[in-house]
């Protein structure tokens, strides 16, 4: 999986058919560093689906644990309930 940040907007990119990266929706990001961990939302216009996360920066890399929908959002940088999930992203160059 990748993702493409640019400026507040975040998408997921995927292959396609042919290995060729397509992205899909975009989401707005709302990031409030003040808060321990970070958090960041992503909102999904028009349906207004937000993704609600917590995150850790490391140099280049960059560790999420998040919820869906209704779903609490998580208080820390690991899996405690049911419907969340965590993963790491790397920053890669650009071709």
């Amino acid at each position: 999986m990748f993702v493409k940040v640019e400026g507040n907007q975040w998408s997921f990119l995927r292959k396609d058919g042919i290995g060729e990266l397509k992205a899909g929706p975009a989401y707005t990001m709302v990031l409030d560093v003040s808060s321990s961990p970070i958090t960041l939302d992503l909102k999904r216009p028009p349906s207004g689906t937000v993704v609600k996360c917590v995150i850790q920066r490391d140099g280049d890399q960059i560790r999420m644990t998040y919820a869906h929908g209704d779903a609490e959002r998580p208080k820390e940088l690991k899996v405690t309930k049911p419907g969340q999930m965590m993963f790491t992203l790397k920053r890669v160059p650009k071709p």
